[in-house]
């Protein structure tokens, strides 16, 4: 039989609320305590008060916060993947399908949309220079 986890992670939009599953009730409903709010931006696990966290709940929720940026890291990069394929799509259906009417519609947005992502790209893919120290040659 699969034994329960022991921490419970209620994820939110800048990292989780985690839970203590407490299985000793006798009604054998399971029961959450609040424990700690991680915060991946910030690279923190804040206690909730009065909670004090076992030597292994800290090692869970340290190793939820690797797997969890892992994840997150991973759904970026497949979100950059889908959005080569949809701007072939929609170079396709423009080149194949779109009436003149539609493309007066998106033309201008999509194009300063490509606009705004080549210069960004451009920027970043450009070697940063060091500035030179007072007494460098040039």
């Amino acid at each position: 039989m699969q034994t329960l986890q022991k921490l419970f992670y209620r994820v939110s939009e800048k990292g989780a609320d985690v839970y203590r599953i407490d299985l000793q009730n006798r009604l054998r409903r399971l029961d959450l305590q609040k424990i700690a709010e991680i915060d991946l931006a910030g690279n923190s696990i804040s206690k909730t008060d009065g909670v004090e966290h076992s030597q292994e709940e800290q090692s869970d929720m340290q190793n939820w916060c690797e797997m969890r940026k892992d994840q997150l890291e991973l759904r970026s990069q497949n979100d950059i993947n889908r959005l080569v394929e949809a701007l072939n799509h929609a170079a396709n259906w423009i080149e194949n399908q779109a009436s003149d009417d539609q493309i007066s519609k998106i033309g201008d947005p999509v194009l300063m949309a490509m606009h705004d992502l080549r210069a960004t790209i451009v920027k970043k893919m450009t070697p940063k220079k060091t500035p030179k120290k007072p007494g460098e040659n040039k």
